[in-house]
């Protein structure tokens, strides 16, 4: 997951949004807090 965000932040050039929840019928993987902090330092300009 963690390389999957990376990549759109490399071509990302609007705000993205991460949904952390679908309901409770989603069952898909959650980007940890600690994962979406790393993410918001390394890439300032995503969201």
């Amino acid at each position: 997951m963690r390389q999957y965000w990376r990549e759109l932040a490399k071509v990302a050039t609007r705000p993205v949004i991460f949904q952390t929840t679908g309901g409770t019928a989603y069952k898909g993987p959650v980007p940890s807090v600690k994962l979406m902090i790393e993410l918001a330092k390394q890439y300032p300009h995503f969201g």
